[in-house]
């Protein structure tokens, strides 16, 4: 007589069935559009970025290499909520401490102070082992924090998300998004290995420029949404690492839905689904934050753009503090001007509006290092970023802030099928309670 599947045998079926369609379905065709997106778009000189090309492929392995043998070989602690929680704060304070120690080093560098150095880079190494020795049970703990978030939050059903919250830790990969000069539209977009080096970076995007008139910019990615999803090592704050892997999450959640299956449809589709991802992100890391982390919440959407942390391990590098100035304003109002001066034809004087606007940006202690068309096509998709001129972010978050809550805000989203039905959408949440439209 055949015996009967016992629940683990059942439950682990289910997963490898879920894991194989998630894998050809958000991993092959939707999630990852703008890693590899339309080549007929490009010359073969451009889609040959080789030896630094990294295929979605092999991205896909290593995380998935990763994640098996962290769940395969690593001892399964903390076992308890309690200690996942301090490990988690033990492993945010070892994070500050490595961005604490970089600033120190080079500061004892600009000093000529070799014993400040020194103790700085022996602070520095002491942070990285300790999270190398964690990062796989920081990682497992994570993930047990944002799925519990999510069934609270009521968009992981019966108790259970699917599917389930997967990720790695790793230095993301960097991004080459190509636009033509007259507009700002993002023609295609290919993984490149965080190893590029800078000359070969700016190799590339002058060579976009001299030779096929194309806008291109190289920049890092602060998460991926492969399955299981790749959230950059390298994170400011624990909000913006919960953030990333709920936003990453909510991708794979779409791609059988409405809104995901369509993410290569159009451009306003992609913005749809990633603004929607965007909101439920932000909404679960600060419900996080506050619930069990509030007196280590510090919110702020412009926290990508300060000055990168120095490695102590590398060549010293410049770094400047921001100062108080309105980042998201004076990039959307750019990016308005920018649209202004394209649409009649003035391409020049847009390029060099958009570089003075970088130096100035930049004196207020950002570092950007490039502004040009291809950085606001790869900006624009998130219509909530202020690189955007889209008016879904705002259409977006009105909606949010009607829906009854988060639960009854996905529903909505996650039946989406074109721009229209957001419109539609935020009528009824208008009418229902009594707003009058702005439309």
């Amino acid at each position: 007589m055949h015996r009967p599947f016992t629940s683990l045998q059942i439950g682990l079926r289910l997963f490898l069935a879920t894991y194989l369609f998630w894998l050809t379905t958000a991993v092959l065709i939707p999630a990852l559009d703008v890693f590899g997106r339309s080549p007929a778009a490009l010359p073969p000189t451009l889609t040959n970025l080789e030896p630094y090309h990294y295929s979605l492929r092999d991205f896909q392995w290593d995380a998935f290499r990763h994640v098996i043998q962290r769940d395969m070989l690593a001892p399964r602690s903390p076992t308890t909520s309690a200690a996942a929680r301090r490990l988690i704060r033990t492993y945010g304070q070892q994070q500050k401490r490595i961005r604490e120690a970089a600033v120190a080093y080079q500061l004892a560098v600009e000093l000529q102070d070799p014993l400040g150095a020194a103790a700085a880079r022996i602070a520095y190494r002491r942070a990285q082992t300790f999270q190398r020795e964690n990062q796989w049970a920081f990682e497992r703990a994570v993930q047990r924090e944002v799925a519990g978030e999510l069934v609270r939050a009521g968009i992981a059903k019966s108790g259970i998300s699917v599917p389930p919250v997967w990720f790695r830790l790793a230095v993301s990969p960097l991004v080459i998004t190509f636009s033509p000069r007259t507009v700002i539209n993002p023609l295609a977009s290919y993984f490149l290995r965080e190893t590029t080096p800078l000359s070969e970076i700016e190799e590339f995007e002058a060579y976009a420029l001299e030779h096929q008139n194309l806008s291109a910019l190289v920049e890092p990615l602060g998460g991926v949404a492969t399955y299981p999803a790749t959230v950059e090592t390298r994170f400011l704050a624990l909000h913006m690492l919960f953030d990333t892997v709920a936003h990453e999450w909510f991708h794979n959640y779409l791609t059988l839905r409405p809104l995901g299956i369509r993410y290569l449809k159009s451009t306003s589709h992609r913005t749809l689904n990633e603004t929607a991802a965007t909101l439920v992100g932000e909404e679960i890391a600060k419900r996080l934050m506050l619930r069990h982390y509030r007196d280590l919440f510090v919110p702020s959407r412009d926290d990508t753009t300060a000055a990168a942390v120095v490695d102590p391990e590398t060549e010293p590098a410049e770094i400047d503090a921001p100062t108080e100035f309105d980042f998201r304003a004076e990039m959307h109002k750019t990016r308005l001007h920018v649209d202004k001066l394209l649409a009649a034809g003035l391409v020049e004087e847009a390029e060099a509006y958009m570089e003075r606007q970088r130096r100035r940006i930049n004196a207020e202690g950002y570092s950007l290092r490039k502004l040009n068309q291809a950085f606001f096509a790869f900006r624009g998709t998130y219509a909530t970023d202020p690189g955007s001129s889209s008016d879904i972010g705002a259409k977006m978050e009105e909606l949010r802030t009607l829906s009854a809550d988060l639960e009854d805000f996905v529903d909505t989203v996650q039946r989406f099928r074109h721009e229209g039905n957001l419109d539609q959408a935020l009528e009824d949440a208008r009418k229902r309670i009594g707003v009058e439209s702005t439309g």
